[in-house]
């Protein structure tokens, strides 16, 4: 039970405490792996809406095709990793 007598000690035993300095580091591998998923996450776009267009073209949807399959594949990596961190 919180009291005005133990607040300030709940507050400095919770988990809520925002005292403690918290450092984030920039990870270059994090940022650069973002930036390529967002540019094939576009090229994919520009494809499919490129070989709706380009019928006749059959190089254009075999590379939304692989770029599709190749970002489902990273999407089911990133849950399976985020789920797993979830579970501890």
């Amino acid at each position: 039970e919180i009291t005005a007598e133990n607040f300030e000690k709940y507050l400095t035993n919770s988990y809520l405490d925002t005292t403690q300095d918290k450092r984030e580091y920039f990870n270059i591998i994090l940022f650069a792996t973002l930036i390529l998923l967002m540019i094939m996450i576009l090229i994919c776009f520009i494809t499919g809406i490129l070989g709706m267009i380009f019928d006749l073209i059959p190089i254009i949807l075999n590379i939304h095709k692989g770029l599709s399959i190749l970002l489902v594949f990273f999407l089911a990596i990133h849950i399976y990793v985020y789920h797993k961190k979830m579970r501890i």
